[in-house]
């Protein structure tokens, strides 16, 4: 079976387990369905609420960035998985979805036009670890955070540079939420850049299917610098 044209992704999945709708057919009515795509450092998660789920398939649509519409083909057998903090395996039954998978992410990001994906539970099961993170804030960290939170309107933007002392590389991470007609979307990007690097000016970052996106406009930012070491444990 045709598995499709992909560019900028390596592959085609979608986090639904065999089993996934069966059990939200009950609660469609509030039901999401995330379409993540991602490309080196960088990924773009797009959520809709125009879900329909059924006993072996379910339809999604997400405007005029595509459609999902996939009925299930199981394998007969099952797969073995672990959430990425550890914990039990689990087995659940494997197997594709076949039917339609045509995506375009903006601005030339990434486009999927498939037949058939893997289905994929990691997800799911990573729910079941526990939020937190052995960064270290204050004190004699070594180290230093620079943190830009703004929101304006339904757009909500995070931007981190990180160091954990003064001569190790600077970590920079970016996330922006926004909703654009009625659908959720979370873009994110992540490098690694020279020690030295500086952040002056009027900085703008890329972000998947999103360009040029400014760090202090529109809306009031808030600009924070710490003293901070992130895995103190693993210092690199």
């Amino acid at each position: 079976m045709r598995r499709g044209l992909l560019t900028g992704v390596a592959a085609v999945v979608l986090a639904v387990a065999m089993s996934a709708p069966v059990a939200a057919a009950a609660t469609a009515p509030t039901e999401a369905l995330p379409f993540t795509l991602r490309r080196g450092g960088t990924s773009a998660t797009y959520t809709t609420t125009h879900v329909a789920f059924a006993e072996n398939s379910f339809a999604a649509d997400f405007g005029a960035l595509g459609e999902i519409d996939v009925h299930a083909a199981p394998s007969g057998g099952t797969v073995t998985d672990r959430s990425s903090c550890g914990g039990k395996p689990a087995k659940v039954p494997a197997g594709r979805w076949e039917g339609t998978i045509r995506f375009r992410g903006e601005e030339g990001f990434a486009a999927v036009d498939a037949t058939s994906a893997t289905s994929y539970v990691k997800p799911f099961l990573d729910i079941l670890c526990a939020a937190g993170s052995d960064e270290g804030i204050g004190g004699h960290s070594p180290g230093a955070l620079l943190t830009v939170k703004r929101h304006h309107g339904t757009e909500k933007l995070d931007f981190h540079v990180r160091k954990n002392n003064p001569s190790g590389p600077t970590r920079i991470d970016a996330e922006l939420y926004e909703r654009r007609g009625g659908i959720g979307i979370e873009r994110t990007v992540a490098a690694v850049a020279p020690s030295k690097a500086q952040v002056s000016g009027d900085p703008k970052v890329d972000l998947p299917g999103r360009a040029n996106v400014p760090l202090l406009a529109p809306g009031k930012p808030s600009v924070s610098l710490v003293r901070a070491v992130l895995n103190p444990s693993h210092p690199f």
